[in-house]
């Protein structure tokens, strides 16, 4: 039988505990972990660089890495990320950013939408 947690590190925004959670383990033979969608937003729930698209996708890499980090993982264990894009004309910044935490051997698949 599975066991399922459901986990907020320390260091990322506790607006809406009530309605998700930062991330879910699950752990049988084997463990999971399901990240929330993450928004540029610090510790307090402020917006990270508003109109900067590059220190927004900085800010959602570093609340993963936080979450992976607390759960005893880094970025290297991600599988799958699905990045939402509003304007398609960010996706050269967002993929700079993105090249600069998930290059290597073994990148997450990933999916935009």
């Amino acid at each position: 039988m599975a066991t399922i947690e459901r986990h907020n590190p320390e260091g990322l925004p506790k607006l809406r505990v009530w309605l998700y959670n930062h991330c879910v383990r699950v752990s049988g033979t084997g463990t999971t972990l399901y990240l929330a969608g993450q928004l540029a937003r610090d510790a307090e729930g402020r917006t990270v660089g508003v109109g900067d698209i590059r220190a927004q996708t900085e800010q959602v890499i570093l609340n993963m890495q936080k979450i992976l980090r607390a759960e005893g993982g880094d970025l290297r264990n991600l599988v799958k990320v699905t990045v939402f894009v509003t304007d398609m004309r960010h996706f050269d910044v967002i993929s700079e950013v993105r090249r600069r935490y998930f290059m290597g051997d073994l990148p997450p698949a990933r999916s935009w939408r």
